[in-house]
């Protein structure tokens, strides 16, 4: 249960961070930087959800590469869901 909060709180995070950016392709203007501090909060709360049920050394481990893989998917996935656009 706690390792599925840790990793919706990490793809949340994650897409926090993506939104605030000037480079995300979702949406026309990105968000505020004050939900940069959210994105932290929620990194913070999957790590310590992480270290209920696995040590630190493994919880570093496993919320760092689920922080990568999430980081690297993302903007991927902004031109699967936002598809071409043809000015149509």
């Amino acid at each position: 249960m706690f390792e599925v909060l840790a990793i919706f709180f990490a793809l949340t995070a994650i897409y926090l961070f993506y939104l605030t950016s000037k480079y995300q392709n979702f949406r026309r203007k990105p968000l505020a930087k004050k939900y940069r501090g959210w994105a932290c909060a929620l990194v913070m709360l999957s790590f310590l959800s992480l270290l209920v049920v696995k040590s630190a050394v493994a919880s570093v481990f496993s919320l760092l590469v689920l922080l990568m893989l999430l980081s690297a998917i993302l903007p991927f996935c902004s031109f699967i869901f936002k598809g071409t656009d043809n000015g149509h």
